[in-house]
């Protein structure tokens, strides 16, 4: 529509669709009527012309008024009359946590240091990645298409073709067997072998 403001109520007046005001009003609390009649000369138009609307708002006034003679005024937070409203004021009042900085920078590093610490202990015909279920240093055997998580909580043991927990020699989910005779084995990135073929193309 390209409209940064709607004004749902005074669009259903203009088109005398009065019984939607009605089923509207009725929806709201005795507090709210009071509130949405200092919004606009509309809203106040629509309400004044429901008589039932305008009779609730009158006693929610009057029954305000009584409350600022005989002592404090009912705050939106206690007024019971607003449970039209209640769940969206109780939503708007919770406080959105939100990761600080701090921790998602200290998660980086340790996951940094967790991966130099395992990389010390790496042989040449391996290699590590992370793992696909808790981001955990794997090893990867380029050989047998196969990586093993480290950490002792997960320890999952992948096939690095299809991704899915490790099969041995039978055929994975792309169809590829595992036979060693029969496949070629995975080329590990920064290998010799993976070097020449990047020269030749």
């Amino acid at each position: 529509m390209g409209l940064e403001h709607v004004d749902v109520l005074q669009g259903l007046l203009k088109r005398d669709m009065k019984h939607l005001l009605t089923r509207i009003l009725l929806l709201l609390g005795d507090g709210d009527l009071v509130s949405c009649k200092k919004v606009s000369r509309t809203w106040r138009k629509i309400i004044s012309g429901d008589p039932r609307a305008q009779r609730r708002c009158k006693e929610a006034e009057q029954r305000l008024w009584d409350s600022r003679q005989n002592g404090p005024l009912l705050t939106r937070d206690v007024n019971p009359s607003r449970s039209a409203f209640s769940h969206v004021q109780l939503l708007a009042s919770i406080p959105i946590q939100k990761p600080s900085g701090q921790d998602q920078t200290s998660s980086r590093k340790s996951r940094f240091r967790e991966f130099q610490e395992i990389g010390s202990t790496v042989r040449q015909d391996e290699g590590l990645k992370p793992c696909r279920v808790c981001g955990s240093p794997a090893r990867f055997s380029p050989a047998a298409c196969r990586a093993a998580c480290t950490r002792r909580s997960c320890g999952f043991v992948c096939c690095t073709l299809c991704q899915a927990q490790y099969h041995g020699s039978s055929a994975c989910r792309l169809g590829v067997s595992r036979n060693p005779g029969q496949s070629k084995p995975c080329l590990l990135v920064g290998s010799a072998q993976s070097k020449r073929n990047v020269r030749r193309l």
